[in-house]
């Protein structure tokens, strides 16, 4: 995708159709129990592969933001915000749902779309966020590097000394 499409857009759609499902989950509700776990799966497969899209265009576009120099530091600092992501999501969504349902702020009949809510609120959110980063600028490339015409002419001049 990123190859016809570029990074930015890549990530835009890739986070788009990567929470848009989520949109959707209540109306399992409404279908027998076969066919939710079906659709279902459907919603959490086609979550994961357009999540996995928005991720990678995520990595391209941090590795193209700096110099080559500084990658390995730029990918041990996303590793580490990934790390405390990952660590810190399940306390939260524990304490979402143990909230929605047990509050009094309001029944837990209701407690259900007070999570939904909640959830959807951040996927739409980071679609916002997404989508209004600049396009990409790619840098141009290390000087360091020769390309093949400058090589070329290296070599002729090499044969003719």
């Amino acid at each position: 995708m990123t190859k016809r499409l570029g990074v930015h857009k890549a990530m835009v759609y890739g986070c788009f159709l990567g929470n848009a499902p989520i949109i959707l989950y209540p109306f399992a509700l409404l279908l027998p129990k076969w066919a939710a776990l079906w659709f279902l799966s459907f919603l959490i497969g086609s979550l994961s592969l357009f999540n996995t899209i928005f991720y990678a265009g995520i990595t391209v576009a941090n590795n193209r933001a700096v110099p080559t120099t500084d990658r390995a530091k730029l990918n041990g600092l996303a590793s580490l915000g990934a790390s405390i992501s990952r660590a810190t999501a399940p306390i939260l969504a524990g304490t979402l749902v143990q909230f929605s349902f047990s509050s009094y702020l309001f029944p837990a009949k209701w407690g259900s779309l007070f999570a939904y809510l909640v959830l959807t609120s951040v996927a739409m959110s980071s679609y916002m966020l997404t989508s209004n980063l600049p396009e990409e600028v790619f840098p141009e490339e290390e000087t360091t590097k020769l390309n093949h015409k400058d090589m070329e002419t290296a070599v002729v001049e090499d044969i003719s000394d």
